[in-house]
């Protein structure tokens, strides 16, 4: 099962797949965050390598997602802020049946405090990156599952 993890900056996505694969060993959690950060330059033009990067991480994980089956690997969480909108229509057209997508249900405020705390977010990033997951949860709301953050538990409707 690919399990898509979405959410705020700092809605607990990371911790959330940290606890699941610790009881299944046959998960693997793919990063974007983290894999974005150890490959960006720290130099002028890293705005740019961010950008491409990005890009590159995207077709690697749709290249993970369409063959992590054959490798053995039974379960992947992607975290991700949110898809794009193909990838979710390829998702909801049944391109990939065994998806599930998860939107990390923490709250916005608390999710800022977070941020801060860490250090790794302006309040312009951090506003733009909660509006782009808004809107996606308005555009998906009938197709995405919530988690609870505390404690880390899925909402059924």
């Amino acid at each position: 099962m690919l399990y898509v993890i979405c959410g705020y900056p700092a809605s607990g996505k990371s911790t959330f797949c940290r606890k699941q694969v610790a009881d299944i060993p046959s998960a693997i959690v793919y990063d974007m965050d983290d894999l974005s950060a150890a490959l960006t330059a720290d130099a002028p033009h890293a705005h740019r390598m961010e950008q491409s990067i990005g890009r590159m991480l995207n077709d690697i994980a749709h290249m993970i997602e369409k063959s992590f089956g054959n490798y053995g690997i039974q379960d992947m969480f992607l975290i991700r802020m949110v898809p794009t909108n193909d990838e979710m229509n390829g998702y909801l057209a049944g391109s990939n049946e065994h998806v599930q997508v998860l939107l990390m249900d923490t709250p916005k405020d608390v999710c800022l405090q977070r941020a801060q705390q860490r250090g790794d977010f302006d309040l312009y990033t951090f506003g733009k990156a909660c509006g782009k997951v808004d809107r996606f949860t308005s555009l998906y709301e009938d197709h995405i599952v919530r988690v609870s953050p505390h404690p880390f538990t899925l909402f059924s409707d």
